[in-house]
């Protein structure tokens, strides 16, 4: 006799989505943190987004394994494979960023940190759509076509405010360590928002495919 699983494998798909939207939720307070100059609440916040990526990568295993199982989806086996991962690099990506935050203290810079704000607002946002999305493809491919579009226009803005704050921080009188570290954290979490757009293509594109 099979013991019944309680968690059915679009059930853990919704979760990994999940675990994405609050990881990004996470680098939004951690940057935030940053910007008041509170470095508790960093380390904090920066402490969750990494204990979030460790138990990502617990439940991809777990989805993997029950991949192989007689439970069917939508999507193909490696088509869902490829979901799983790309869930996973955008996480491991803001774990990245918060590390980063966590490496040194600069003397507080309230223009550079106006768009860091900016920039933290719409990562919350794209985390969101990411999981809105997810839940989405796997029930009505029209209204997940909304959010793809949805997290390429966020993306848009991400770039719009890197180019501002990189700007800044070229025009500014900065000691180069201050210049390398606002540079860094600026262009990783650029990177976040460049992983979710790149995944919200590859999910139109699994629309188109299986929408035929």
């Amino acid at each position: 006799m099979f013991k019944k699983q309680k968690y059915s494998l679009q059930d853990l798909f919704d979760q990994d989505a999940d675990i994405v939207k609050q990881a990004l939720q996470e680098l939004s307070n951690a940057v935030h943190s940053h910007c008041m100059d509170d470095r508790v609440s960093l380390a904090k916040y920066s402490e969750e987004t990494i204990a979030l990526e460790k138990r990502q990568d617990r439940l991809t295993e777990e989805i993997i394994a029950r991949m192989f199982g007689k439970e069917t989806m939508v999507f193909s086996r490696p088509d869902r494979i490829f979901i799983i991962k790309e869930l996973d690099k955008i996480v491991d990506l803001a774990e990245f960023a918060v590390r980063k935050l966590l490496l040194y203290r600069p003397e507080p810079n309230a223009a550079i940190n106006l768009l860091l704000e900016e920039m933290s607002t719409i990562i919350k946002n794209i985390g969101i759509s990411v999981e809105k999305m997810i839940h989405e493809v796997f029930l009505d491919f029209d209204t997940a076509k909304k959010s793809t579009v949805q997290i390429t226009d966020l993306r848009r803005e991400v770039r719009r405010l890197e180019w501002n704050a990189l700007e800044k921080i070229f025009s500014s009188n900065l000691p180069a360590i201050e210049f390398r570290y606002y540079e860094t954290i600026i262009m990783q979490i650029s990177r976040v928002a460049d992983k979710a757009e790149e995944f919200a293509d590859s999910i139109y594109e699994f629309i188109c495919k299986y929408a035929l």
